[in-house]
């Protein structure tokens, strides 16, 4: 989700340097340049969550009770990331962030099936909150498109941890997740 939300926002910044309104570009307008920043400084927080969990993935003890929590945080922050900065870019696209075909519409489109499948975010605060025994050996994964593609890459980059996965159907062509 971190990664797609740097999806929606390059496509954004590359049109505000291109696309000219009132006789400027957009990048030239204040309010353009302040939302390409919140964009970008979401993504950064959340990028600097995913390493930390990573690492803790890597490094914690097996069972560490901890770690779901900051699992199921972690999955609420990259997918509002996502949410936001989706939006934030077809804001900034205008029209052409609706055309069929674009990252940012695609992104768009399926941002909440990412907020939704795997446990909605009410679901994650919940385990976060009251289940830190959850047993982390018998971890899953859950993603539909291009989080089905993410999710078979977890798998492999992360056997020792996930032990099963669900990757759900979407676009045969995955280059726009890598």
């Amino acid at each position: 989700n971190v990664a797609r939300a740097g999806t929606t926002l390059h496509a954004a910044l590359g049109w505000a340097r291109e696309r000219k309104t009132f006789g400027r570009r957009l990048a030239d307008h204040q309010i353009v340049r302040h939302r390409l920043v919140d964009m970008l400084a979401s993504i950064e927080a959340a990028r600097a969550m995913l390493e930390e969990t990573a690492w803790r993935l890597d490094h914690a003890p097996a069972g560490d009770p901890e770690l779901v929590g900051s699992i199921c945080m972690l999955k609420n922050v990259a997918t509002r990331t996502m949410q936001f900065c989706a939006d934030a870019a077809v804001q900034t696209l205008g029209g052409m962030g609706y055309m069929r075909g674009t990252h940012s519409e695609r992104i768009y489109r399926e941002v909440k099936v990412n907020m939704i499948g795997g446990g909605t975010e009410e679901i994650m605060k919940e385990l976060a909150a009251r289940f830190p025994w959850i047993d982390l050996t018998r971890v899953g994964i859950w993603g539909h498109s291009g989080g089905g593609f993410a999710t078979t890459s977890a798998m492999f980059r992360h056997r020792d941890f996930f032990h099963v996965g669900i990757a759900g159907s979407g676009n045969p062509d995955n280059r726009v997740y890598e």
